[in-house]
């Protein structure tokens, strides 16, 4: 077996016992998500034991995109700035 082989099946014997999904669990879903769109494989592929339920993984993207929009600055026009984006006064372009 590779290491490749090795993680997978440590994750997915993780994820069985603790029932806290890991990484690739959670990969897996978002990359069956993007890719496809379709909730029904994703809830396929979770009754299998290989990712994330559809609600868990609708929760993670939902948290995800609340955290990315707390992290950017508002300028006073209202307009939203990325926080890698720094102000003028700090050698940004802003």
């Amino acid at each position: 077996m590779t290491n490749t082989r090795c993680l997978a099946v440590a994750c997915d014997l993780t994820t069985l016992v603790t029932s806290n999904p890991s990484p690739k669990h959670l990969g897996l879903g978002i990359h069956i998500y993007n890719e496809f769109g379709s909730r029904h494989l994703i809830e396929d592929m979770y009754s299998l034991g290989y990712c994330i339920s559809y609600p868990d993984l609708r929760l993670f993207l939902t948290s995800a995109a609340q955290q990315n929009i707390a992290s950017h600055k508002i300028t006073d026009s209202g307009g939203i700035v990325p926080d890698n984006i720094l102000p003028r006064d700090q050698g940004g372009i802003w």
